[in-house]
């Protein structure tokens, strides 16, 4: 195991303040004078790791461009949120790589159990014998040594270890709330939403067929129609209404307000309007500019009239 050397900054109350960590061996570059760039650079990150403390963290999960997520697997479509949903409970893979955990009252670790495991997704036994046995059958879940773990080609969490591979972040905390305020007949609709992760703007979550453009303007952005198409659904006007509905449903809470998971959105601009689907940065989100990401959450919180 690689051991590591803290870094500390001296403020100017005399305090000192962890900055990092360097493994042994290894040099690090003081610069005094920061080029406004540098500076953006560096605020940026810091209001990102802010960003994502305040979600609980997060995990990176593994997708193929232009692709429905887990698509290869053909898996039950309601196994995806439930096998993403129990994901978040995942250790970190500096300690012991994917392997379920929870938190007990002291604050201590423990491995998961099956029964823990099915108390959490709140599931039949039936239902829950259905779903291990398909994850362990698409070799998404195994278990060695007593103890359970996920898959890490799929999901992970810690310094990312997917080498040239597409990922993005998934929130723990919001990722939890959207499961545990669904039914289990939910799931599956839930699971909709998640698959078209790979179809996300990366700066704006707008569902588009072209997610790497830079430029909001000359996105390829999704009709509904066509993501009932590439998510094989009806194109039937009363089919694509109804499941435009149920989509809308799920939300999520935030400083006591709460935002859509998945909605239409319109922006009013100088010459017209721009409207798209778009997907919540606050669960998903790969992008580096907080404030692009705090635009399309403002767009998408529901007012309470």
């Amino acid at each position: 195991m690689n051991k590591y050397k803290r870094i500390y900054e001296e403020k100017a109350e005399g305090e000192l303040e962890l900055v990092g960590l360097i493994k042994e061996g290894e040099t690090i570059k003081v610069i005094k004078d920061l080029t406004p760039q540098q500076k953006a650079i560096i605020n940026n990150k810091k209001e990102l790791n802010t960003y994502s403390k305040k979600l609980g963290g997060f995990l990176h999960v593994c997708y193929v461009k232009n692709q429905l997520l887990f698509n290869t697997l053909n898996l039950n479509q309601a196994t995806i949120s439930r096998f993403l949903y129990l994901a978040t409970y995942i250790d970190y893979n500096d300690r012991e790589e994917n392997v379920l955990i929870k938190h007990t009252q002291n604050n201590k670790l423990e491995y998961l159990t099956k029964r823990d495991i099915r108390n959490l997704l709140n599931l039949s036994e039936k239902t829950f014998y259905d779903f291990m046995k398909e994850v362990k059958e698409k070799e998404l879940l195994f278990e060695a040594n007593n103890k359970i773990y996920l898959n890490p080609v799929y999901v992970n969490k810690g310094r990312s270890n997917f080498r040239n591979k597409e990922y993005t972040r998934m929130f723990i905390d919001t990722t939890k709330e959207l499961y545990e305020n669904c039914t289990s007949r939910q799931h599956k609709r839930l699971s909709y939403i998640y698959q078209l992760l790979p179809f996300l703007n990366y700066e704006s979550n707008i569902l588009c067929n072209n997610p790497e453009e830079k430029d909001i303007n000359k996105l390829d952005k999704l009709s509904f129609k066509d993501i009932c198409g590439i998510l094989g659904l009806s194109k039937d006007k009363k089919s694509m209404n109804t499941l435009k509905k149920d989509l809308f449903k799920f939300y999520i809470t935030k400083d006591n307000k709460k935002y859509y998971f998945f909605s239409y959105v319109t922006i009013k601009q100088e010459n017209g309007s721009e409207s798209y689907y778009v997907v919540n940065p606050l669960v998903i989100w790969k992008g580096s500019d907080l404030q692009v990401a705090k635009d399309i959450i403002g767009l998408l919180m529901i007012n309470k009239n």
